[in-house]
C-alpha cells in the first residue's frame, strides 16, 4: 500500500521529529531504500543530496537539509532563468516556489553585478525582496505541509532573508551614489532585528554596510560592522568559501582608507597567513593580494612589496580583468618611482593613466596625473608639473571631472612654488574624496 511507501514529505518530517536520533533514521532510510524503489523514487532529492556530499548522513537535521535542498533547486531555477530579461525573470520567480537559497543567490548576484551595472543590480536585489517575502515561515508544532518542495524554516531564517535582500538593495543605491535611499535600506534592516542569524546572510548584510560607511568616510561605524560579522562567522555562522577572506580585505581597505597602513598591512599579513594564495587561486585572493601590495607600496615597504609581485602577477593572468591588470600596473609602477627608477615609473603611470582614459575613468585618470607630476618633479622640472595640470583640466571637464577634483589641478597650475609634499598633500586629497564629490552626474 502507498503508505509504506516514504516519500519526499514524510521523511522530512521524520527528520525533524527525531533530531538527534540518527541511527534510527538512517537504518530506516537504508533499509527502505535498499528494497523499495518506489521509496528512492519518491526520495530522489534527498539521495541526490547524500550521493554529492551536500548533506551528511550523521549529521541530520531538517535546517541542513532544507538550506542544502533549497540550494540545489535554485541554482536549477537560476540556471534556466539567468539569461532571460527582467520581466520574465519576474514572472518565473512569482510563479516558483520562493526559496530560501534564492535570495542569497540573488543578493550575491546583485553584489556582482553592483561593479559594473547599478541598474541591472538594484533590478536583481528587488527580485531578491520579491522571493524573500514570499518565504514560507514553518510555525512551532505545524506539521510540514502535504508535497513541500520548498522545508519552511522559522521566522528568524525569514527576517535573516529579508535583512540580505533590503542589504542587497542599498548597495545598489550607494554605487549610484544615492546615499539617503541606501541608509533607508539599511534601517530596514536594523527594524528587522535580527537577534540568532542561522542563515549566514547577516554576515553578508553587515559587509555590505560597512561598503557604505566606508564610502560615506564613517571608517569606525564600518569597523565595527565589519567586527561583528568576523564574530559571528568566528561562532559558527554558514558563510560561503573565501567570505573571511573578504571580510579582511573589507578591514584593510578600511583601514587604509582612514590612514592606517600600519595596521591594514598587519590585517593583510595575517590574512595571506590563513589563506595562502599558492592554495586559494580565485578573485577574493587575487583581490587580498593586490590591497597588500599596494599598502606596501605606499608605507612604503618595498621589499615586501616586491616578494609579493609575481603571485600578484600570476593571480592576475588566471582570474583577473583588465581593471585588475591595470592596478596592478600601477601598483608596480609606485615601488618603481619609491625605489628611484623614474623612467620606469614614469613609463608605467602614463600607459595606465591613458588605458583609464580610453575607458572613460577621467577619476582615476586625475590621480595617475599626480603621481606622474610626482616623478617629473624627482626629475626637477617643475614646469613640465605645471604644464601637466593646465592641460589636464579641460579633459577632466570633458569627463565630468567634479569642481573638487578640477579644483586640485587649478592649484597645481597656479603654484609658484612646488615640492613633493604640496603634491602628496593633493593626491590624498583627491584620494580621499567622497565618491559623490569625484564625478559630476550625468
Amino acid at each position: 500500500m502507498e503508505h509504506h511507501h516514504l516519500q519526499w514529505p514524510r521523511l522530512v518530517e521524520l527528520i525533524r521529529r527525531c533530531e538527534g536520533s540518527h541511527e534510527t533514521l538512517l537504518q530506516l532510510f537504508h533499509r527502505l531504500f535498499q528494497h523499495c524503489p518506489q521509496s528512492r523514487a519518491q526520495c530522489a532529492d534527498f539521495l541526490a543530496l547524500l550521493e554529492t556530499g551536500e548533506i551528511q548522513a550523521d549529521a541530520l537535521d531538517l535546517f541542513t537539509l532544507g538550506m542544502a535542498h533549497s540550494r540545489r533547486k535554485a541554482r536549477a531555477v537560476w540556471q534556466e532563468i539567468e539569461g532571460l530579461d527582467l520581466a520574465w525573470k519576474k514572472r518565473r520567480l512569482e510563479r516558483e516556489t520562493p526559496r530560501w537559497a534564492m535570495v542569497g543567490l540573488l543578493a550575491e548576484e546583485s553584489t556582482r553585478l553592483a561593479a559594473t551595472d547599478w541598474k541591472a543590480a538594484l533590478e536583481t536585489a528587488e527580485l531578491a525582496v520579491l522571493v524573500a517575502e514570499r518565504l514560507e515561515i514553518l510555525r512551532p508544532d505545524a506539521p510540514i505541509p502535504d508535497h513541500v518542495d520548498e522545508i519552511p524554516l522559522d521566522e528568524t531564517a525569514y527576517l535573516e532573508a529579508l535583512g540580505l535582500a533590503y542589504a542587497a538593495r542599498g548597495n545598489a543605491y550607494r554605487v549610484d551614489e544615492r546615499y539617503v535611499q541606501a541608509q533607508e535600506q539599511f534601517a530596514l534592516l536594523d527594524g528587522l532585528a535580527i537577534s540568532m542569524p542561522v542563515l549566514g546572510y547577516l554576515p553578508r548584510s553587515l559587509s555590505l554596510r560597512a561598503s557604505l560607511y566606508c564610502e560615506l568616510h564613517h571608517f569606525e561605524e564600518a569597523l565595527q560592522n565589519l567586527d561583528l560579522a568576523q564574530e559571528l562567522v568566528r561562532e559558527g555562522s554558514p558563510a560561503e568559501e573565501g567570505f573571511a577572506a573578504t571580510l579582511g580585505t573589507q578591514q584593510a581597505l578600511t583601514l587604509m582608507y582612514k590612514g592606517d597602513l600600519l595596521a591594514a598591512r598587519n590585517i593583510c599579513r595575517n590574512l595571506l597567513v590563513d589563506f595562502p594564495p599558492q592554495e586559494h587561486r580565485n578573485r577574493t585572493m587575487l583581490v587580498a593580494v593586490a590591497n597588500y601590495v599596494d599598502i606596501l607600496s605606499r608605507i612604503p615597504c618595498l621589499d615586501e612589496a616586491q616578494d609579493y609581485l609575481l603571485t600578484l602577477d600570476d593571480l592576475c593572468r588566471e582570474v583577473g580583468s583588465e581593471a585588475d591588470r591595470l592596478r596592478v600596473t600601477w601598483t608596480q609602477a609606485r615601488i618603481a618611482f619609491e625605489m628611484e627608477d623614474l623612467d620606469r615609473a614614469l613609463k608605467l603611470f602614463q600607459e595606465v593613466a591613458h588605458r583609464w582614459l580610453q575607458l572613460g575613468h577621467g577619476y582615476k585618470w586625475s590621480l595617475l596625473n599626480l603621481e606622474i607630476a610626482l616623478v617629473y618633479l624627482a626629475h626637477d622640472e617643475p614646469d613640465k608639473v605645471r604644464q601637466l595640470a593646465k592641460h589636464s583640466l579641460p579633459i577632466l571637464g570633458a569627463h565630468g571631472a567634479s569642481v573638487d577634483v578640477q579644483a586640485v589641478f587649478k592649484t597645481l597650475a597656479q603654484a609658484e612654488s612646488l615640492d613633493s609634499s604640496l603634491l602628496r598633500a593633493l593626491l590624498r586629497q583627491l584620494e580621499t574624496l567622497p565618491q559623490k564629490r569625484r564625478m559630476n552626474r550625468e
